[in-house]
């Protein structure tokens, strides 16, 4: 649905239907690079909360303003390319 608003169609089905499997896979790699619609602005916002509630001494996570779970434990960018280059011979 987001993606048929994105592209300003109202008819999800047409668009569907006019898309090949390998444009709607394309479609789907860039919204995980690059998020559009409410997604990144509910983020955005989250993030800035929270940034204020640690000034006032509170300990708010993003995730709590989103009303979200605790996510789960992830590798940070930094983290998994240290990983990667420590285990194939350091940085190139």
């Amino acid at each position: 649905m987001r993606l048929a608003v994105v592209c300003g169609q109202y008819d999800v089905d047409a668009m569907l239907e006019s898309m090949t499997s390998q444009q709607f896979d394309e479609w789907v790699a860039y919204y995980t690079l690059e998020p559009f619609g409410y997604e990144p602005i509910k983020d955005t916002i989250a993030n800035a909360g929270a940034a204020v509630c640690h000034a006032f001494g509170a300990k708010v996570m993003p995730w709590m303003i989103l009303g979200k779970d605790e996510p789960k434990n992830e590798v940070a960018p930094n983290q998994a390319a240290a990983m990667f280059g420590g285990s194939h011979g350091g940085n190139r």
